[in-house]
């Protein structure tokens, strides 16, 4: 098994054991139920895309998932003292920072998959069949995958450049509603029109195809790991030398 791997596990394992997971998986999904159910409101039932609108929601409690998962990464390995083992350990920094990354990135996914919970209950409410909505439902899950990959490669850097928990979950959720803004305002037709077509992940769920998101969000998500890693490697430099 590679340490990138290694890591991502023992992250994730020991995430899941702790109650407060739980609790963000629950009020991720509880928040989105409650905009999701609102948002219904201001809507004919005769015009509504439930794609659309869901995967806006969706996008919406992003932040959430994300400042939470992220904000630990690095700070408890700090509070626990076993930051300097893994620095002094045979793996790479590249390998420390996936690791950390994709374990937030996985419970981050399995919190947003959680939501759909309330898609279910409003179709069978309604009497809707699900079948009609699934390929958008599924292409604006794509688009809400990449924003989150970005957001929690921001985390990781954020949590991996402070020493309290706290702090990196504050600045993590501050960008990250930054950004859903950006993308709430794209669909709405409002903001800067050269940065809104370049985060709009929510034409994915109207059925168009848009490549300039998918390189703006994967570009950030490279750019957020490889700034972690080199700041790792700083700060690896720096212990070695002590």
């Amino acid at each position: 098994m590679s340490p990138s791997l290694f890591i991502f596990r023992k992250e994730t394992r020991g995430a899941l054991l702790r109650p407060s997971t739980w609790g963000v998986l629950a009020s991720t999904t509880a928040v989105l139920g409650i905009v999701y159910f609102l948002a219904l409101r201001d809507f004919p039932s005769q015009t509504l895309e439930i794609a659309p609108l869901f995967t806006m929601c969706l996008v919406m409690t992003v932040p959430i998932p994300v400042s939470f998962f992220t904000m630990s990464l690095f700070p408890r390995e700090r509070t626990a003292g076993t930051l300097e083992l893994l620095l002094t350990a045979p793996v790479t920094d590249a390998e420390v920072v996936t690791g950390k990354f994709l374990s937030a990135l996985f419970l981050s996914i399995f919190a947003l998959l959680l939501t759909y919970i309330a898609l279910v209950i409003h179709l069978n409410l309604s009497g809707q069949p699900i079948q009609p909505h699934l390929l958008s439902l599924a292409i604006g899950f794509a688009g809400t995958f990449l924003l989150t990959a970005a957001l929690c490669s921001f985390g990781t850097l954020i949590s991996l450049s402070t020493h309290y928990e706290a702090a990196a979950g504050a600045v993590t959720m501050f960008f990250s509603i930054l950004t859903v803004s950006m993308v709430v305002e794209s669909e709405n037709g409002t903001g800067v029109a050269a940065v809104s077509n370049s985060v709009n992940i929510l034409n994915f769920a109207h059925g168009i195809l848009d490549s300039r998101p998918v390189v703006t969000f994967l570009s950030a998500t490279f750019f957020f790991l490889f700034s972690a890693v080199r700041f790792l490697e700083s700060r690896r430099w720096a212990s070695v030398s002590r």
